[in-house]
Formats: structure tokens, sequence, C-alpha cells
């Protein structure tokens, strides 16, 4: 298995179908569908990733990357792809 992996989408088919193919190639996933959901899942273990969705519920502002900055904050070693 490779690393683990929080995954933060809130829409459930494609949230449901990402993990799938990421878990084909040796992915260990855990899946959220808001935010309380992925603050629950990184507070039990950091994960080697974390793919979030930017706008996400409860808001559907930039939910997403406030919580992928407090999780990057939050570690000693965290490296950022994408633009933001």
């Amino acid at each position: 298995m490779r690393s683990d992996i929080v995954l933060l989408e809130d829409n459930a088919l494609f949230r449901g179908g990402l993990a799938a193919l990421l878990r084909l190639q040796g992915w260990q996933v855990r899946e959220a569908g808001d935010v309380p959901a992925a603050q629950r899942l990184l507070a039990v273990k950091v994960p080697g990733i974390l793919i979030t969705d930017v706008r996400v519920r409860p808001g559907q502002f930039d939910e997403g990357i406030r919580l992928a900055g407090k999780a990057r904050r939050g570690t000693a070693h965290c490296p950022r792809a994408g633009r933001y």
C-alpha cells in the first residue's frame, strides 16, 4: 500500500469515483463530505496527502482551501501542489 490520502469532496458521486480510482492504484483513502468530517479525519491521523475541493460545505466559498492551509501549518512538511 502507498501512503494514505484524505479526500474532501462534497459531491458524493465524484468523491466515490475518485476514491475508487485511487484505491485501485494502491492508495489508502479516507473520505469526507464536508469540512467538519475532514477535520475529524485529520485529527485522528495526519495524511500523507490531502486532496480537497476548494468550495465545500458548509459555506461553499473557500472552506476547502482554508482547511488545507490549516493542515499545512499543523505539519512539519506538507508540500503544496496547484496554484493556491
